[in-house]
């Protein structure tokens, strides 16, 4: 049996912007300032199929739920 894959460690230069992931969230594909932009670098890699996903800042730090 083979060990799971693990997704990509999103780089810290990737704070604040939207990331395009691979169809299976493993590998980043794109980044941009907005999904548009991701997606669009994500094209130009040859990938098509996408999961978005935004980056917080990196002073930023997120706990629980909103409510």
């Amino acid at each position: 049996m083979s060990e799971p894959r693990l997704p990509q460690i999103v780089p810290v230069d990737c704070a604040g912007k939207w990331l395009a992931w691979t169809a299976d969230a493993l590998s980043i594909a794109g980044v941009g300032d907005t999904p548009a932009e991701a997606k669009a670098a994500a094209k130009r890699a040859g990938v098509t199929e996408t999961v978005i996903e935004w980056v917080p800042p990196a002073d930023e730090s997120f706990i629980g739920v909103r409510a």
